[in-house]
């Protein structure tokens, strides 16, 4: 998964949570992964805790320069 996002007017349903039900399902039984990992901006502080009920831990951040165009 690249990424996901939940249009914000759907926001606060439990539609992410159900998302990552789904995907930790989907790897525990279609794959042989023994680690997910994943990325998320620290400023996305709605997200965060979400990670954290599912067990994700910090592990390192980083900081990515972009440039548009």
């Amino acid at each position: 998964v690249k990424n996901m996002d939940v249009d914000e007017t759907v926001r606060r349903r439990g539609i992410a949570k159900k998302l990552l039900n789904n995907l930790e399902e989907w790897a525990r039984t279609s794959t042989d992964a023994k680690l997910l990992t994943l990325e998320v901006r620290a400023d996305n502080t709605a997200a965060l805790p979400l990670y954290e009920q599912f067990g994700f831990k910090k592990d390192a951040e980083t900081k990515r320069k972009t440039r548009a165009g």
